[in-house]
């Protein structure tokens, strides 16, 4: 571009800005607010030529335009900044390839990680000591490279004098394609953005957030690779960032047309709607209608809400602990074709990356990053995580926060943050040794994950094998029915339509009427009241109440109506009712006992271990600290504990760290 043409360039664009931006330059620059944000659309209708030029050739258009702010203000350093592209130029970043360098694009993703900010040398003075000419070095877009001058004017070569430099904020963002835009088993594109200047102002943490949805316009480099200082042929794509647009909407490739309203609310009629779906979802598993029926209300989820400073998280996490091979990872995948925003992780594949959020060194600028995992991607949508007994502790411990509160909090290194994961879960396990012992009935006793963890699921459901030569022969037909067919355009069809229904659904917040309040409230105090009058069981906390309360919510939500009817309890409570019939039924006495969840032990085992442990502080005062175990088995068969349980009651108490051995066939209270 030569001198007249950019001379021709600052006086149009002085015209455009004059006759369409002035009084917005004017506000801006009233608010200390050194950018203006010009819509490419008025542009183009403006000048078709520039708004060209602007895409093909964006470094040396858009200083043309700083020139003319320049001129028509008298400001220096002010920046311009782009929106609202062409679609041609908005790129999906899979597609990137070499002929896109130098040009102005568009990008839309999730924010995976952020770095530290960090200085960064932007312009440099250098001397020649032969002549004592001046030169002046700006830094490579898109490179961490600052290069020397090579020759000065007077023909002197390198070793030159550096006198100045001028230094400016740089950060780094990595985003990721969203993976509701993804077809089949692809996998998500990254691409690595540098944020210069105003665009690392504190303003800008709540648009770049891990976890946010954003569309980045700028201008494509290509960045070299280096070996041992020593430059290669490869290089790699890297945006410098001229906007930064948050985005709002969730769900960018849904849109509701009036007609798709239209048949949404015809479809919310249906008098089988509930019944519909469940056939509808995953229909190679047979049978699990309970675990489906769940499955759905958790697709719709709660309404979350904040009252009086507290805030009631509306979504539904749901485990399903089974035995290997009965189509637990189908049912958790099939949630992709319902979702209107699915994010799938396994928990082998999670440890070491992470299922909440890490602290990780950035390659590029050496510094921390903030580093958002799926739960986070997923926010306001659902993650199906499979093997979730394969999770490390730590990572599952992470989980704690975002499951009860929507919430993850990180503070490592030079990293502090609260990032939002307002995600429903949907999870998977085995059981201890894969599978359900047939001869063990106590089924909560064998699952093989924190209590801590386990609280924080409002459904938790057995799938256990059982032979039955009518059902087998079900599972099996069904299943080579489903292998037969291939999907037909009316199921795609339906898929999309379903992801449309639950994404308008989300839209109302049923609320609770009298009658449905009365209804909930007399579940909660006659469950209470199931019990034997000679123990002290805990049938359901206000922990399940609010289960109920939301799944009532879910099922109200999934028929689009605003209120909570008494029809929306009565399912919430048959399918709460399943889950603790399943797990928390006390074999012993036949009533139901919370505790056996929350706790990991019966009645029965949570007294016996008062019982012992009141043997051993009364032995300890005739026999002194150290007890033989035989004369505590004496004591404990006296006072009405099977033998055969003794054994493993201590050990339960050796593992809570209330006794210890301190040498064979003798204990110790601690």
């Amino acid at each position: 571009m030569n001198l007249t043409t950019a001379v021709e360039q600052i006086k149009r664009f002085q015209d455009f800005i004059e006759d369409t931006y002035h009084a917005q330059l004017l506000e801006n620059t009233r608010k200390g607010n050194k950018f203006l944000l010009i819509d490419f659309n008025e542009l183009s209708k403006y000048d078709p030529d520039l708004a060209t030029e602007l895409l093909d050739y964006p470094e040396e258009v858009i200083k043309a335009m700083e020139k003319a702010i320049e001129n028509i203000e008298d400001i220096k350093d002010f920046r311009v900044c782009i929106h609202n592209l062409p679609e041609i130029r908005n790129i999906k970043i899979r597609d990137i390839r070499s002929e896109h360098i130098g040009k102005l694009l568009s990008f839309y993703g999730v924010v995976r990680q952020l770095s530290d900010i960090i200085p960064s040398v932007s312009y440099v003075k250098y001397e020649c000591n032969l002549c004592g000419n001046i030169m002046g070095v700006i830094s490579t877009q898109g490179s961490k490279i600052l290069k020397e001058p090579s020759r000065c004017a007077c023909g002197k070569k390198g070793g030159f004098i550096r006198i100045d430099k001028e230094m400016i904020d740089m950060q780094r963002l990595v985003i990721e394609e969203s993976s509701e835009n993804l077809e089949g088993n692809q996998q998500p594109k990254r691409l690595g953005i540098m944020l210069r200047g105003f665009l690392t102002n504190p303003t800008m943490e709540g648009v770049t957030r891990p976890g946010n949805r954003v569309v980045v316009t700028g201008i494509l480099y290509d960045n070299p690779k280096y070996i041992k200082n020593i430059e290669t042929i490869e290089r790699e794509f890297v945006l410098e960032a001229n906007y930064v647009k948050p985005m709002e909407d969730e769900y960018l490739n849904i849109e509701i047309t009036p007609e798709d309203e239209k048949q949404i609310i015809e479809f919310s009629k249906r008098e089988d709607l509930m019944e519909y779906l469940v056939k509808e979802y995953c229909p190679a598993i047979y049978g699990s209608e309970t675990i489906k029926e769940a499955i759905i209300l958790h697709l719709f989820g709660g309404v979350t809400t904040l009252a009086r400073g507290s805030k009631k998280f509306g979504e539904i996490p749901i485990l399903i602990i089974g035995d290997t091979g009965l189509g637990k990872t189908y049912l958790l995948k099939f949630e992709k074709n319902f979702s209107p925003k699915y994010y799938f992780v396994s928990g082998e594949t999670a440890t070491g990356i992470g299922v909440t959020a890490s602290v990780e060194k950035d390659e590029f600028l050496q510094t921390w990053a903030l580093k958002a995992g799926p739960m986070v991607l997923a926010h306001k949508g659902h993650l199906a995580i499979d093997e979730l007994d394969k999770m490390n502790d730590e990572d599952r411990n992470k989980m704690h926060q975002a499951l009860a509160d929507g919430v993850i909090t990180i503070s490592k290194a030079t990293i502090q943050a609260t990032l939002l994961a307002e995600t429903g879960i949907l999870s998977a396990c085995n059981p201890k040794n894969q599978r359900f012992d047939p001869y063990h009935d106590d089924l909560s006793d064998q699952i093989d994950l924190p209590i801590t963890l386990i609280n924080r699921f409002d459904l938790i459901f057995p799938m256990q094998e059982r032979i039955d030569k009518e059902i087998d022969t079900k599972i099996i037909e069904t299943m080579l029915d489903s292998l037969e067919e291939d999907i037909t355009k009316e199921q795609k069809e339906f898929y999309i339509f379903i992801k449309k229904y639950i994404f308008y659904s989300k839209r109302i917040n049923p609320k609770l009427i009298a009658e449905s309040k009365e209804k909930i409230k007399q579940f909660y105090i006659n469950t209470r009241q199931r019990k034997t009058t000679s123990t002290k069981l805990v049938p359901i906390t206000p922990r399940q109440g609010m289960s109920l309360l939301k799944l009532a919510q879910a099922s109200a939500r999934s028929r689009l109506s605003i209120n909570v009817l008494t029809e929306d309890v009565k399912r919430a409570e048959r399918i709460l009712m399943y889950y603790l019939e399943k797990l928390a039924l006390d074999p012993e006495t036949g009533v139901i006992d919370i505790d056996r969840i929350a706790t990991g032990m019966t009645y029965s085992t949570r007294n016996n271990l008062k019982i012992l442990i009141d043997i051993l502080n009364q032995l300890s005062k005739t026999m002194g600290k150290t007890i033989p175990i035989d004369d505590v088995i004496v004591e404990a068969v006296k006072q009405g504990i099977n033998e055969s349980e003794i054994e493993e009651l201590i050990e339960k108490l050796k593992r809570g760290g209330d006794i210890i051995e301190p040498r064979r066939g003798y204990l110790m209270v601690i």
